[in-house]
């Protein structure tokens, strides 16, 4: 009997480091994924344009002060018709590094709190096929507006596309979507995998926890 309520006893210890555990990480998950800068899918036919966003999403007190964002295309799908911005310093097309856009922009007066729309790159469907639109994570640069000593937002990132071909007709800008996922392949990128990645470790070191709290309890007993 008490062989058996002490088993009792470690099973809920470890279950109950394991709740703690998937709870911190979780939370660690959500944190890390809150603020995140996309790039919007579009569609068009060879021959047409089509213009996608770049959004800040998210962004905490005391704001958005400064960025420089690198979006990469393949020329082979579409070349850049232009590119604009909202209230930024500059953006250009294929200076930096090959195939890329590059906005670089801050504010002089508050910082840009939430979801922000940063400027947009209208490009021109030259064949059929998919282009992706990449951020560059290792040239990504986000800054609050804290005055005099202005802090990094770590931030996700969330890649689009943009689909030529067919008779499909360009898609408008879209709206700013919080509940979007993150879907990107930077440093804090996360989604679903993630997110069972960490259940699956958790779940583990629970099972290696009740084994360890048996097999102490067995020699306990034997002595």
């Amino acid at each position: 009997m008490k062989e058996h309520r002490g088993l009792r006893l470690g099973l809920i210890a470890a279950a109950t480091v394991a709740v703690a555990l998937i709870g911190g990480l979780l939370v660690a998950q959500v944190s890390a994924a809150s603020h995140r800068v996309d790039v919007h899918d579009a569609t068009a036919a060879v021959g047409e344009t089509a213009s996608v966003a770049v959004e800040a999403h998210d962004m905490p007190e005391p704001g958005l002060g400064s960025w420089t964002i690198d979006v990469s295309y393949d020329p082979a799908i579409v070349s850049v018709e232009s590119c604009a911005l909202e209230g930024s310093v500059d953006c250009t097309v294929d200076v930096v590094t090959e195939n890329t856009v590059r906005f670089v922009g801050f504010v002089t007066g508050d910082g840009l709190v939430g979801d922000t729309l940063l400027g947009s790159i209208t490009f021109t469907c030259d064949a059929e096929g998919e282009s992706a639109l990449t951020i560059n994570t290792d040239t990504l640069d986000m800054n609050d507006a804290t005055l005099g000593d202005p802090a990094p937002i770590g931030a996700a990132v969330s890649d689009g596309t943009i689909t030529c071909g067919g008779d499909s007709e360009p898609e408008a800008t879209e709206e700013p979507d919080v509940g979007s996922p993150i879907t990107g392949t930077g440093p804090l990128a996360g989604g679903s995998n993630g997110v069972s990645a960490w259940l699956i470790a958790a779940l583990a070191g629970m099972g290696f926890a009740a084994l360890a709290g048996f097999g102490a309890l067995r020699l306990r007993t034997r002595q």
